[in-house]
């Protein structure tokens, strides 16, 4: 979105979007040089960014954290079906089609992989590495203060031990509030998407990747075949490209698909 600069009494003024009509106040950060982030109050949305994630992706129980987390610590290129039905258990086989049937999984196919593999839905992460909450949580549990100590931020487990996030307002004031330091020195990268997301990605993550997905940009290719060559998760790509989008080093030539400039 383009507006104009409205200049009176040495302030600078700008016009936003209607949704900032019934808000008091608003949320400014300076991403880096030249890149601000003008947000809804990041407080006001979390209980609704809670509740819109539990709606779509139910309590996981402990059989779906058990096959996610077994799922996980199987490399992306090794998540053949024909592998992981070896290494489950009969009784998680069946979890795994329940996993599928609710869209917390899916298979991935390309050139690559013809026969597919599984990909963890994002938003699973947040739940999966969130607070542990168990659905059959009965009266004489610990208290979920005590729960929210023990376990860490979904967004912040996400961006310490994977060095990206993909996530919402509510993911972003966490990071924010924990590493302002690092955003301000640019160790930590980060932009709000065209498709409303935000982008969070360590500078040394972003580093590492960027000149391996350079060097797949001979033509233009889509962030699954990208991402397939380099055994790593869409998401990943995802991420380092909207990051070398912003720096003008890659351009989205259309949807999903992009080329080195």
């Amino acid at each position: 979105m383009k507006t104009s600069l409205l200049k009176k009494d040495g302030k600078v003024y700008i016009q936003l979007p209607e949704e900032f009509l019934n808000l008091d106040s608003a949320e400014f950060f300076k991403l880096r040089d030249g890149y601000y982030l003008l947000t809804v109050p990041l407080e006001k949305g979390k209980q609704e960014e809670k509740q819109k994630l539990s709606d779509k992706f139910q309590i996981l129980s402990d059989a779906e954290k058990r096959v996610l987390k077994k799922l996980l610590s199987i490399k992306f290129h090794n998540r053949a079906p024909a592998y992981v039905e070896k290494v489950l258990l009969p009784e998680e086989k069946g979890v795994l089609n329940e996993l599928l049937d609710k869209n917390f999984i899916n298979v991935f196919k390309s050139e690559k992989y013809p026969n597919g593999v599984y990909n963890i839905n994002d938003k699973v992460y947040s739940v999966l590495y969130g607070r542990e909450e168990s659905a059959s949580k009965s009266p004489q549990s610990t208290p979920s203060v005590k729960k929210e100590r023990e376990n860490p931020q979904g967004s912040l487990a996400l961006l310490e031990s994977k060095g990206y996030v993909i996530g919402t307002s509510k993911d972003l004031g966490e990071i924010v509030e924990k590493y302002k330091d690092e955003i301000k020195s640019g160790r930590i990268k980060g932009l709000r998407g065209f498709d409303g997301k935000f982008y969070i990605a360590k500078a040394e993550y972003v580093e590492q990747l960027s000149p391996l997905i350079i060097k797949q940009l001979d033509r233009e290719r889509t962030i699954e075949e990208i991402a397939s060559n380099l055994h790593v998760e869409p998401d990943a790509v995802r991420t380092v490209l909207h990051i070398l989008a912003e720096a003008g080093d890659v351009i989205e030539k259309r949807k999903g698909i992009y080329a080195a400039i």
